[in-house]
């Protein structure tokens, strides 16, 4: 399974300062884990504890969003309406 997720640089930023985590990878890895915790103990789903929880970080490397555009043509210019 593979999730990607866009947050703009200033929510980026916040979590490092309040985190103190300091690579990007494993903030990441570290906000889907407690995002799954605090979803389960609203919702009572423990059976996601092992299977989901455990695929926070369980691919090597993931590209980020300017390697994922790089390919992509360059969109033409819209009429306006």
């Amino acid at each position: 399974m593979q999730a990607t997720i866009h947050l703009d640089d200033s929510l980026i930023q916040t979590a490092f300062q309040l985190s103190g985590i300091k690579n990007e990878q494993a903030l990441i890895e570290q906000a889907v884990k407690e995002l799954i915790k605090n979803y389960q103990a609203k919702t009572k789903m423990q059976h996601w504890q092992k299977t989901v929880s455990e695929l926070a970080g369980s691919w090597e490397s993931f590209p980020d969003i300017e390697q994922l555009r790089a390919d992509l043509i360059p969109e033409q210019p819209r009429e306006s309406l």
